[in-house]
């Protein structure tokens, strides 16, 4: 029924236009590519914050949290009994 919308457009705007209706859906454009801008910025701090999480938890064999460390196998064991048997 709408061949540009069915091809891929986001909106249309039949002639004769008025202005006003033009203008409000070009600020509707211009606000959905500001909202997947800063989306895009945003899915960009989350992948660095967990790159630098993966390093860290990479470096730290010790879970501050529940204070459990990390053998070579990856596996989290009791402070107490990591230090009785660290290898």
């Amino acid at each position: 029924m709408w061949p540009a919308l069915n091809a891929g457009a986001n909106d249309y705007v039949t002639k004769p236009y008025r202005a006003e209706e033009l203008q409000a859906r070009v600020q509707v454009g211009v606000r959905t590519v500001e909202l997947q801008r800063e989306l895009a910025r945003r899915v960009k701090e989350l992948e660095d914050a967990a790159a630098r999480e993966k390093r860290l938890f990479e470096l730290l064999p010790m879970c501050a949290w529940c204070r459990k460390i990390r053998n070579d196998e990856k596996l989290l064991n009791d402070l107490e009994t990591f230090l009785r048997n660290p290898a």
